[in-house]
């Protein structure tokens, strides 16, 4: 069981991975994308973060970016959800380990997670 942090602003997105995570005996908390929110949850353990965002609106890079500083020095993989695809490059630069491109199928989604979970890998391809 792991323990699972949402960032989304979409209450339907939370609630759709939060449900595919209980079904597979993961933990999950969520929180918005403002900054004020992502603090509150600084101090708790994850195990993984998932980021549901549109990097390139302002708030949302910013998230991005504080959730780089949060996630990197205790090692937790973030993977993105995103409409826009990154490259590489600009992933591996806001410390992202994977993302999943909108629209998502809940298996792909679920299967990059386990592969963050398990431990480092190459950046996927979706």
């Amino acid at each position: 069981m792991a323990k699972i942090l949402i960032v989304s602003d979409d209450p339907q997105i939370v609630k759709l991975i939060a449900l595919n995570l209980d079904k597979r005996n993961h933990e999950e908390m969520s929180c918005n994308t403002s900054l004020a929110s992502i603090s509150s949850k600084a101090d708790l353990n994850y195990d993984l973060v998932l980021l549901d965002a549109d990097l390139s609106e302002e708030q949302h890079a910013r998230t991005a970016k504080k959730l780089e500083v949060m996630t990197a020095a205790k090692h937790i993989p973030m993977i993105l959800i995103s409409p826009v695809k990154l490259t590489k490059k600009e992933l591996v630069g806001l410390g992202i380990v994977d993302q999943a491109t909108k629209p998502f199928a809940v298996e792909e989604l679920l299967q990059k997670i386990n592969h963050a979970l398990v431990g480092p890998i190459g950046l996927g391809t979706t």
